[in-house]
């Protein structure tokens, strides 16, 4: 029986070699290596920490800034409220004023408590007799800087 196989016989391995140099390994080697490895691991432990915090960070600002303003809405909201209330407030007494001084109101008032309105026969009239005078000041006086002086001369 005739088998079908690819298998192939590896003859380089029975080939001579020339020597080659290769570069042994020591202790003080492989501990710099593995202190260069933790370093890196270290460097990227502490930049994804760093990352995560800046992340948490920019989220609670995130969160805080929500909660703030949330909070200046609910306060326009009260105000717009309180606003609302103050100006029908206004409005009401408005009203009641103009109700209360208006010309009928007014007379009604004056009705109930006794008075009427001025007549003719309460209207008395002053003539003075004589036309505009002036008085002048005795002139013997003097002026102003010559009562100064008498009254410091005594």
């Amino acid at each position: 029986m005739a088998r079908n196989t690819s298998e192939a016989y590896d003859l380089s391995l029975f080939e001579t070699r020339t020597p080659q140099l290769r570069a042994v390994k020591t202790e003080e080697h492989e501990k710099s290596e593995q202190k260069k490895r933790h370093n890196v691991r270290s460097r990227r432990v502490v930049g994804r920490a760093f990352l995560a915090l800046v992340f948490v960070a920019l989220l609670a600002m995130m969160i805080i800034s929500r909660v703030q303003l949330t909070e200046m809405n609910d306060q326009i909201l009260d105000r717009q409220e309180q606003l609302a209330v103050l100006k029908s407030e206004t409005s009401r007494l408005s009203n009641e004023r103009s109700s209360k001084t208006s010309a009928q109101s007014i007379e009604e008032y004056a009705a109930e408590n006794g008075m009427e309105k001025v007549g003719s026969y309460q209207i008395q009239y002053i003539t003075v007799d004589g036309g505009d005078q002036i008085e002048v000041a005795d002139p013997a006086s003097g002026g102003l800087f010559d009562v100064i002086a008498s009254w410091f001369g005594g």
